[in-house]
């Protein structure tokens, strides 16, 4: 049961991590007795950290409102079952890749916690570069402008992830450059799962890729 309940904290953590927060995140859980007499190893009792597979760098304190949380979460349960699941398996990927140290595994990481959330539907079979750009585009909505920004800064992580899956090197002198990809990929992440929960339904994905979605 405390097995079950530290599980579904990692699952909240990570979802607050990448709605709320947008910076790595650990939570923390300890035991004791209601009736402290009958707490006799109190001496012992101490946190138990609660960590994601990779151990993330927490680099300073982040601020979170409860009420954005609380909105968000509850929108996040008018989702059904499925898609709960799959978003939860993406904030997953999303989570480990704020942990990692190096650029190339963070690329990885964060590419396929996109591909994790856009998948399914027909079309499903498209190259994943061109149904994460497009999907995301148009899921998030706005202007053709905004749209086609959000295609291109996709298309950049894309060429970084294609470097790293066919043995490429990161160089040096161009990670400046590579962290700002990143940046603006973990952005647009947050807001691709933040248009889930608005929608608070999975869209027909072939309509979307000609259409983007119109919000009320």
């Amino acid at each position: 049961m405390i097995n079950d309940l530290q599980a579904k904290v990692m699952d909240l953590v990570g979802f607050i991590q990448a709605c709320v927060t947008g910076e790595p995140l650990v939570a923390g859980s300890w035991f004791e007795y209601e009736n402290v007499d009958l707490d006799i190893n109190s001496v012992e009792n101490h946190v138990l950290w609660l960590l994601p597979e990779v151990v993330p760098h927490i680099k300073k304190h982040v601020a979170a409102d409860l009420k954005s949380i609380r909105d968000l979460f509850g929108g996040f349960f008018k989702l059904s079952p499925e898609v709960r699941s799959r978003l939860t398996r993406s904030m997953e990927r999303f989570s480990l890749s704020q942990s990692r140290q190096k650029i190339v595994d963070q690329v990885l990481d964060l590419a396929l916690a996109f591909e994790i959330a856009v998948s399914g539907g027909r079309g499903d079979n498209a190259p994943p570069n061109w149904k994460v750009g497009t999907r995301t585009a148009q899921l998030i909505g706005g202007p053709l402008l905004d749209r086609q920004t959000t295609r291109s800064s996709l298309g950049a992580l894309y060429r970084l992830r294609n470097i790293a899956t066919h043995g490429g090197n990161f160089s040096d002198p161009e990670k400046r450059e590579q962290k700002e990809i990143l940046a603006s990929a973990y952005t647009i992440y947050r807001r691709l799962v933040e248009s889930f929960i608005v929608l608070a339904s999975v869209p027909d994905w072939p309509s979307l890729e000609l259409e983007p979605r119109v919000k009320k």
